[in-house]
């Protein structure tokens, strides 16, 4: 935590606004994005197609198998 007498990189930029573009340059280059655009941007990049999918089946598989196994320790631990 710092103190009240010490300064930091971007105090003298912390309180501003976001700059506004109207009819200038910028603007035209740059249109106002919808926020839902601006999201696909922003969201996870998936480099491995059906990763997540693969992880989740073999959790499933390993689980059930798992399950199994208890079962048949049981039926054994009865005989």
């Amino acid at each position: 935590m710092m103190n009240s007498d010490e300064s930091f990189e971007f105090e003298d930029i912390i309180d501003e606004h976001r700059p506004e573009h109207n009819n200038d340059d910028f603007a035209h280059r740059h249109p106002k994005m919808r926020r839902s655009d601006r999201a696909k941007i922003f969201a996870p990049y998936a480099a491995l197609t059906g990763h997540s999918d693969m992880i989740k089946t073999k959790a499933f598989i390993t689980q059930r198998m798992a399950d199994i196994r208890n079962i048949e320790t049981d039926i054994y631990d009865d005989i």
